[in-house]
């Protein structure tokens, strides 16, 4: 199944997933990591 019709079916799909989800998982890591930097701070 990983490697026969139902994989290459799946594939674009998941590549259009991850294109969308990674401007916003960047933005959620920088506001972590920048919240992280405050607390470290003080």
């Amino acid at each position: 199944m990983l490697y026969g019709k139902g994989f290459v079916a799946i594939l674009p799909l998941r590549l259009l997933k991850n294109v969308i989800m990674l401007p916003i998982d960047s933005a959620i890591l920088y506001v972590a990591l920048v919240y992280v930097k405050k607390l470290v701070k003080r």
